[in-house]
């Protein structure tokens, strides 16, 4: 790809617990093309990020919980209307934050997605002596 986005650190990781998180979910393709659109920025991130949620075999009904960062609070109803459209009236909790992001891109979001297939693990116990 001879306009691929040159990143100074991988935005993107993903670990499996009972829970998957994925980070730094960004518009890669739309920074290659410099748009100033957040309306198509917000489409790619909801659209990366169903396709990372289906090529694990999960859905965007096994999303329990988004952290977003727009780096222009005047983009938020903007997001308001594509977070609905994505989710619809199942939509999982959210936290939504005004910060700096890394040029160009003026949306990010991190998504954690419970694995039905987990089951009940239990974190073991750690007996301590606080005395």
């Amino acid at each position: 790809m001879p306009n691929a986005l040159k990143l100074p650190a991988p935005l993107y990781r993903e670990t499996q617990a009972g829970f998957v998180l994925f980070s730094g979910i960004v518009a890669e393709k739309s920074a290659t093309t410099q748009t100033t659109n957040v309306s198509a920025e917000l489409q790619e991130v909801f659209e990366t990020l169903e396709q990372r949620l289906t090529g694990i075999g999960l859905a965007k009904s096994d999303v329990v919980f988004v952290r977003c960062y727009l780096s222009d609070f005047a983009d938020f109803e903007v997001f308001n209307r594509a977070w609905a459209e994505f989710f619809g009236e199942d939509a999982p909790a959210r936290c939504t934050v005004g910060v700096a992001l890394l040029p160009p891109f003026r949306v990010e979001i991190e998504a954690t997605a419970e694995r039905p297939d987990a089951g009940n693990r239990r974190i073991p116990q750690i007996d301590r002596d606080l005395s």
